[in-house]
């Protein structure tokens, strides 16, 4: 009997592929916002929301000779909005890759900038091969800048580099 061994070789190409969503639609209802911007308790029906605060008004007694002016004050008991909120979204983008042995994630704003949101970031996968492995993407919300009651949109663009 005649034996004989026989390399086979394959060449693979080094790829790189990132997994995005085209859009995330991110939704808050009036409570969470509510919940973000009161310090009080907040109960809301649909759109609209009331905060009775946790103290009464109470003021130096009143003349009633026809002149009685009461200064209530309510934007001290309600404060100033909170800074930014940040958003993460975990798990927002995936990659594949084979030929390397590394690779960074990067972000950045593109198109027209939206003043409410602020500087992205993003969470580099660790490497794994062809395995997916999985990124974080987050960015924070100037809630100061909206107005409107509309949706609000930034484009980020993300990049990921093998090395």
């Amino acid at each position: 009997a005649a034996t004989a061994t026989t390399t086979v070789e394959i060449n693979f190409p080094q790829i790189l592929i990132l997994y995005t969503f085209d859009q995330i639609d991110l939704s808050v209802d009036a409570a969470g916002l509510a919940d973000a911007i009161t310090t009080g308790t907040t109960a809301c029906a649909g759109d609209f929301c009331s905060d009775q605060g946790t103290a009464d008004l109470t003021g130096t007694g009143l003349a009633l000779d026809g002149s009685d002016t009461l200064d209530a004050d309510i934007a001290t008991g309600v404060g100033n909005l909170p800074g930014p909120v940040t958003v993460t979204v975990e798990n927002a983008f995936g990659v594949r890759a084979l030929g390397y042995t590394s690779y960074t994630a990067g972000v950045a704003a593109t198109g027209t900038t939206n003043d409410a949101f602020g500087s992205p970031s993003v969470t580099t996968p660790n490497y794994s091969g062809l395995q997916l492995s999985t990124g974080n993407l987050s960015f924070t919300i100037d809630l100061s800048q909206l107005s409107g009651g509309s949706t609000e949109s930034q484009d980020y663009q993300i990049t990921v580099t093998g090395n």
